[in-house]
């Protein structure tokens, strides 16, 4: 984790185990707020891989497990690559933002 989010986390009340995050003070309450409030998520242990370009719908769509075409600005969907025999490769999270396709997967 970079050094610099580490302490702004710290900063916040974030309390670690095994350098990661696991609450900041009240593990509870921040699970039951989680839907009805803003909270603060470290996510840095994600990576994104950007596919943009003319072809890049037409690219994913024969790499995919999943229909890409269904992905949109408000539609994200779990996806895999997967090889040749259908063994799953890769699974994440694609989205699109600004005409681009992401790809976020474990770094």
């Amino acid at each position: 984790m970079n050094e610099s989010w580490k302490q702004h986390l710290e900063r916040d009340g974030a309390v670690f185990a095994n350098g990661i995050p696991v609450h900041f003070g009240e593990p509870e309450q921040e699970m039951r707020s989680g839907g009805r409030t803003q909270i603060l998520a470290d996510l840095s242990y994600l990576g994104l891989i950007a596919v943009r370009g003319e072809e890049a719908q037409t690219f994913l769509q024969g790499q995919l497990s999943n229909d890409i075409r269904q992905v949109d600005a408000d539609h994200s969907q779990l996806s895999a690559y997967c090889s040749p025999k259908g063994r799953m490769l890769a699974g994440f999270r694609i989205f699109m933002r600004e005409e681009a396709y992401y790809l976020a997967l474990p770094a």
